[in-house]
Formats: structure tokens, C-alpha cells, sequence
């Protein structure tokens, strides 16, 4: 017997099917705080105590800012002491997000969002030179079937042999219909359908982005869907230098962004670029039958792209 449709069908494997654009659904933020949190999480991590009292001290220093708290765990274990990395936007043009970091007792941990956080509200960071990246591979099986799945076998099929990279298992990030998936810090980019060879090239830059724009979710440092479409084809067409540009990207609506940018040899310029709703596509929900679906998301394409 020919098996029929699955009735219960995964939200990753609908959107691989449907072919769903992810870029746009990058979540836009100012600060990151990652937290070293032992297993097990519940589906929504903010619901733990100490997490919820980190993202209260994060708040209380940058109360206008948009912040987003992630549970980490990384190869190391359980340990007496936690990791904390706070990762803060500078004002201006955006390139990257400066990092601090620390290690304390759980019960000291919110002390130290909070000391870290000052510290940055007092200008006494500095630019970061070191070239640590922090890769964070969604495993968050309690919040998404597809991304406990999905994204334990990304985590199982990469290895921790690059210095200067530090993986960690993470808590939600979103999009888990584009399972699996992570965010690389510190350039605050978002990505989707991982498997290992696509995350090797995107650590190594061994493959120029045009090849990887279809899994590109997106950059943190952009607040619409629009600004997110533009500035992919702007990271396209300049290739993995476009990293390293200090950029600002604005929505002017009815489809229309700028990106002023400049390059490290200090050249200026401005992209304008046209975006337009491309098609709406239905958001799955995972594991339930598809006329439960009530939710339809919109794929922006880009139309026009001019440097004035």
C-alpha cells in the first residue's frame, strides 16, 4: 500500500516542500544575554527564575532597549560557575555586537548581567579584536519537535575543534519551521535549513553568500522584514567583506529601503532598494493536521537595487 499524506506532518518538512523563503524572520534585538542553564527547559525559557530575574536586570539598565535572553549549554557540563556573555549594539552604524563576559555561581549570575550591562551603559567596553564566534545551534526540543530533532542532529554532526569558534546548544531563537537553525554572533546573522556542510561554509566563508542566501534568515541589527530582504541582497553582491561595513538600513515604507554604508577603506555610499511581497505562505504548526493552520506569513523579494 502506498502510505497517504502524513496527517501530522512536521513544520520543517512542510517549509522545505513549499520552498518558504526564511529571510524576514530574523528577530531584531539591541542586546543578547546568553546564560549557561542545565537541561532539561521548559517550552519557554523566560519561565525560570533566574533567567526571568536576568531579564528584569537587563531591563532595568537599558529599559528602551529590545533584549533577547538565551539558555546555553556548551560541551563542558554542569559546573560549580556559569558561563555569562552579554552581547550590546553601540550606538551608529551597525557592523557588529560588542561582547562581555564573565563566569559566576547561579545564585550570583543576574549581579553579573547587571554588572555587565553597566559597564556598557558606561562606555567602558571596547570594540572586540579577538574574532571569538559564538555559534548557537537551536535544540530546543520542549518549545519544537523539529528543532529537538532537527537541530540535536546538526549539533551531533558538527565537532568543537575550531578555536575560534564556541558552540552551544541554545534555547528558542524562532523560526523553528526552518529547522535546524542558529545565530552566529557576534555579526548577528540568523540562519536556516543547517545541515553541516552549509554551517562549515558559513563559519569559513568558503562559499560566496549567493549560494547560502536561500537559508539566510536574516540580521539582528535590521527591525523589518523589508530592511532584511534589502540588506541580504546588499551581503550577495558584496560577499563576506559586507560583514565588516559599518551600515544602517531604513524602512521608508511601501516597500522602499535605504542602506548608508561605509567601507573599512571608508567609502560611502547608499543602497536604495525596493522589496514587494512576493507570495503568503502558510505557517505550520508542528505536528497538527493542516486545516488547523490558521496563521499565513508574506516572502518579500527584492525588485530594484541601485546605489545613489
Amino acid at each position: 500500500m502506498i502510505p497517504g499524506p502524513d496527517p501530522r506532518p512536521r513544520c520543517s518538512s512542510v517549509s522545505r516542500d513549499l520552498h518558504v523563503d526564511p529571510i524576514g524572520t530574523a528577530g531584531h534585538y539591541e542586546t543578547f544575554v546568553l546564560v549557561e542553564q542545565p537541561l532539561p527547559w521548559p517550552g519557554h525559557v523566560e519561565d525560570l527564575p533566574l533567567l526571568a530575574e536576568v531579564s528584569f536586570r537587563v531591563g532595568s539598565v537599558f529599559p528602551e532597549s529590545r533584549t533577547r535572553v538565551q539558555a546555553v549549554v556548551g560541551d563542558g557540563g554542569d559546573r560549580a560557575e556559569r558561563s555569562v556573555v552579554v552581547y550590546r549594539r553601540r550606538p551608529g552604524p551597525f557592523s557588529s555586537f560588542s561582547r562581555l563576559e564573565g563566569r559566576a555561581r547561579a545564585e550570583d549570575v543576574p549581579e553579573l548581567v547587571g554588572d555587565l550591562s553597566d559597564a556598557f551603559r558606561r562606555g567602558l567596553a571596547t570594540e572586540d579584536e579577538g574574532g571569538l564566534v559564538d555559534l548557537l545551534i537551536c535544540t530546543h526540543g520542549a518549545r519544537d519537535r523539529c528543532c529537538g530533532s532537527l537541530g540535536m542532529g546538526l549539533w551531533n554532526a558538527t565537532k568543537d575543534d575550531d578555536p575560534g569558534v564556541r558552540r552551544w546548544r541554545t534555547s528558542h531563537t524562532g523560526g523553528h519551521r526552518f529547522a535546524p537553525t542558529a545565530l552566529i554572533l557576534p555579526h548577528g546573522q540568523y540562519w536556516a535549513y543547517l545541515d553541516e556542510r552549509s554551517l562549515l561554509s558559513i563559519l569559513g566563508r568558503s562559499c560566496h553568500p549567493a549560494e547560502l542566501a536561500w537559508q539566510y534568515r536574516g540580521s539582528a541589527a535590521c527591525r523589518s522584514g523589508a530592511e532584511q530582504v534589502a540588506e541580504r541582497e546588499a551581503f550577495v553582491r558584496n560577499g563576506w567583506e559586507w560583514l565588516g561595513w559599518r551600515r544602517s538600513t531604513e524602512d521608508l515604507g511601501g516597500g522602499r529601503v535605504h542602506i548608508r554604508f561605509e567601507s573599512p577603506s571608508g567609502r560611502p555610499g547608499t543602497y536604495e532598494v525596493d522589496t514587494e511581497v512576493a507570495r503568503s505562505v502558510p505557517v505550520p504548526r508542528c505536528g497538527q493536521p493542516a486545516e488547523t493552520w490558521e496563521e499565513e506569513a508574506t516572502e518579500l523579494r527584492v525588485t530594484g537595487f541601485r546605489q545613489v
